[in-house]
């Protein structure tokens, strides 16, 4: 409740490692970046579910990605994960969202995730070097 008016912030290049549940609280946030961190989970960002539109979360630490991390942010368009660890992404993950972007880039992915959720919306994916076999 300390912002009520922030909508952006820049975290890029620190050392974080977990972002707290109720950290944005009170904001209006609609775009954090927080690139070039020690993250190993997606951050939880329930308290601006609701407003936020654009997450770059690139190259961390992140191994996996959960329904509970991003299916109730519904008005997440934009996301980069590109540059993580990422092996595995849940069946339904983008449900609820309008996704229209995602970079996962440079990750560990062995199957294409499903995006079927989100196929009315979905303008473009970035999925190269990672170790897709089958589409």
């Amino acid at each position: 409740d300390k912002f009520p008016r922030l909508h952006y912030i820049n975290l890029n290049w620190n050392n974080i490692l977990l972002v707290e549940n109720r950290c944005f609280k009170g904001t209006i946030l609609r775009e954090i970046e927080l690139g070039f961190n020690a993250l190993t989970g997606f951050p939880e960002f329930s308290k601006v579910k609701d407003t936020l539109e654009n997450v770059r979360i690139n190259s961390n630490k992140i191994t996996s990605i959960s329904r509970r991390d991003i299916a109730n942010l519904a008005s997440l368009f934009r996301i980069d994960l590109s540059h993580n660890q990422i092996s595995s992404i849940e069946t339904k993950c983008f449900k609820k969202t309008n996704l229209r972007w995602i970079s996962l880039n440079n990750n560990k992915l062995t199957d294409f995730p499903d995006f079927s959720e989100v196929k009315d919306t979905l303008e473009a994916v970035y999925i190269n070097n990672n170790l897709i076999t089958n589409i």
